[in-house]
């Protein structure tokens, strides 16, 4: 058995539901868990049509020593005054431009100590829009496991796809923000 670090993170995250932000908030709280951390997970729900049942642990209560937020800045408030308070509260953001809304910038800085981003590309347009609190470059967690042995033969089968065919591939939610025209735009410019 792994011995468990003395410190408590409280998980605010959508980590039930199969959305990028659900899956990368669930793999966050494994590697914590792996790494010894006690965790004690808080579900937000944003797409109550898109709930999974992962087993996370949720056995211990109480007010842990640090607060992660993953999720929508401009609900950092609520989730603070919803939880109870930790002494150290850090918001784990993603935001696909270099222009952060300003209402996410202001929660940011007044409800974290600091924020993780998963890519420097983040970082800059945290810092570019107005972030002040500290930022760090925290990449998304892979699952490993789940890729090995996939084979792109294989999966070309599966899928009926030739094997002399161009494949396109984009994760997205159809929404204005991921910006689907700017994405289909740029492969009819190119192909």
């Amino acid at each position: 058995k792994k011995e468990r670090i003395l410190m408590q993170v409280r998980y605010s995250g959508p980590y039930r539901e199969s959305t990028g932000l659900g899956r990368a908030s669930f793999l966050n709280i494994q590697c914590l868990q792996e790494a010894g951390v006690e965790v004690v997970p808080n579900y937000l729900q944003y797409e109550p049509n898109r709930i999974v049942e992962p087993p996370i642990s949720c056995d211990i209560s109480g007010n842990p020593d640090i607060h992660i937020m993953h999720g929508i800045p401009r609900e950092f408030a609520l989730i603070k005054e919803n939880t109870g308070s930790a002494n150290y509260r850090i918001g784990y953001v993603v935001w696909e431009t270099l222009k952060w809304p300003d209402e996410y910038v202001q929660a940011i800085n007044d409800h974290c100590n600091e924020i993780w981003v998963p890519s420097s590309f983040c970082k800059v347009g945290a810092v570019e829009s107005g972030v002040k609190t500290q930022i760090r470059v925290v990449p998304h967690a892979v699952d490993l496991p789940s890729f090995s042995g996939l084979e792109k033969t294989k999966a070309r089968e599966d899928l009926d796809i030739p094997e002399d065919e161009f494949v396109f591939y984009s994760i997205l939610h159809w929404q204005e923000r991921k910006n689907p025209k700017g994405l289909l735009t740029s492969y009819m410019r190119s192909f």
